[in-house]
């Protein structure tokens, strides 16, 4: 397990990248879209700057009512590249679990569509315990999506049947991190192999050399 992401939005000042990358930080997901209306007005600014300091990229759409037309309009403005993550956040909001689920899948299977390739989706721990009829979602686009799971514990995320694993922890929202104000703090389960696997950046291993990447053991009471 290696602790070496953050999530970022338009909330966090980024003061000195180079001093992010020196933290140990080699992975940046930026916010990009929420609902049908709102674009992070950090968004197209940073994310060039990002790419040219040397980070894996990736951006986020926040999920609102609407999980089609969403997922259109978060990939034209995106435009992501085959090495830049794509990411659904989706969160509890004013819409049930069922519209939840529903509005995910919606959302990730119109980015499969348009991508050829499946979202990251990320959940808080406490949303995806409720969806406990998934068994029955068998099939689900959402099943192929790599999951990224904010539980603020020490104490590993839980996954529920169908899914497997986890791939990120978002573990803390106040992480402390050289170069930018308070920031959510993300492990990968898995190596820098695994990690630059999942970037589709694997010709970029020698990129990081030299980086203080921080590896951690799994805690025994997961």
């Amino acid at each position: 397990m290696i602790n070496t992401v953050i999530d970022i939005s338009h909330w966090q000042k980024i003061l000195d990248l180079n001093k992010i990358k020196q933290a140990g930080i080699i992975g940046i997901i930026h916010k990009a879209t929420q609902g049908m209306g709102n674009t992070d007005n950090k968004f197209l600014q940073r994310k060039p700057d990002i790419i040219d300091a040397g980070f894996l990229f990736g951006s986020y759409h926040f999920l609102g009512s609407n999980g089609k037309k969403e997922a259109e309009r978060y990939i034209d403005l995106v435009e992501p590249k085959e090495n830049e993550l794509i990411m659904l956040d989706t969160e509890a909001q004013n819409l049930t679990t069922r519209q939840n689920i529903i509005e995910s899948e919606a959302f990730v299977t119109r980015v499969f569509e348009l991508t050829g390739r499946y979202p990251v989706w990320y959940i808080g721990n406490f949303l995806l315990e409720q969806y406990d009829s998934f068994a029955s979602y068998e099939g689900m686009a959402l099943l192929n999506c790599p999951l990224f799971i904010a539980r603020y514990s020490n104490k590993e995320p839980t996954v529920p049947a169908p899914f497997k694993t986890w791939t990120l922890w978002q573990y803390t929202q106040d992480g402390v991190v050289d170069g930018i104000t308070t920031v959510d703090r993300d492990k990968f389960n898995g190596n820098l192999e695994g990690l630059l696997k999942l970037w589709n950046a694997g010709d970029r291993a020698e990129a990081f050399n030299g980086v203080n990447i921080e590896v951690v053991e799994a805690p025994d009471n997961a």
